[in-house]
């Protein structure tokens, strides 16, 4: 991103407005071949996310579970 953002302002930088400048070449770009450019793994990313929402849900489960554990046997030493 550093480097996309850093070949803009080279391209904004005293330049005339300009149909297929760099900056207007990008934002006509997917979000794929941007990506692409900059090296990032949409797939891989995206499956990271997917596993880390899944490990999260389990892990907020089991805190669940924990807590009613522990209710269950405040109310059994009452």
């Amino acid at each position: 991103e550093f480097f996309v953002n850093l070949a803009l302002e080279i391209q904004q930088y005293k330049s005339i407005s300009n149909e297929n400048s760099l900056r207007n070449r990008i934002n006509r770009m997917p979000d794929k071949d941007i990506a692409h450019m900059a090296n990032i793994e949409i797939k891989s990313s995206r499956q990271n996310v997917i596993n880390n929402h899944e490990n999260i849900t389990r892990l907020e489960q089991a805190d669940d579970a924990i807590e009613d554990a522990i209710a269950l046997i405040n109310n059994k030493n009452t």
